[in-house]
């Protein structure tokens, strides 16, 4: 009998397949960040490139990994980093999340790194147009949950910039 060796086991946190499943749900949008508060309140986004990003709001996406990568990729985690994020919508309406990061800051970043996801009906959130993952809410929002992630439960498709 040939000895096979086994492939690499990819190991799941719990945080992560909740995350996933209440995604799959369809009934959920996701907030991530440092801060572990009870209520989220809208604050202005800000674009390094363009400034201002639309009025004050609650940003969320439809994707838990979204999420967890702002959870995690941030100022307290992260100092003076410039990551990317977004998405890109295919012809067929598909999309695929694009995430960066420099190598400098991925591997100095802590394994203990960790942050919020805060999960938030989606009835109270709008889609942002042309924005395939992004929603927003004007309104102080209470999450229905919220899950701390870690570093290991980071999207594994991180691209790598500069």
């Amino acid at each position: 009998m040939e000895n096979i060796p086994k492939q690499k086991e990819v190991l799941i946190s719990k945080e992560r397949e909740e995350l996933s499943a209440l995604e799959k749900e369809g009934n959920y949008v996701f907030h991530g960040t440092s801060e572990d508060v009870e209520e989220l309140v809208p604050q202005q986004a800000v674009d390094i490139e363009t400034g201002p990003d639309r009025k004050p709001s609650i940003f969320a996406s439809t994707t838990a990994d979204f999420a967890i990568f702002h959870a995690i990729i941030n100022g307290k985690n992260c100092h003076n980093v410039i990551a990317e994020s977004g998405a890109v919508t295919h012809e067929d309406g598909s999309y695929e999340l694009k995430f960066g990061l420099p190598r400098a800051a991925l591997d100095n970043l802590p394994d203990s790194a960790s942050g919020w996801v805060y999960v938030f009906d989606k009835k109270s959130f709008t889609p942002i147009e042309g924005r395939v993952v992004e929603c927003e809410s004007r309104r102080v929002a209470v999450p229905v949950k919220k899950i701390k992630v870690f570093k290991r439960d980071l999207p594994q498709y991180i691209e790598i910039l500069g």
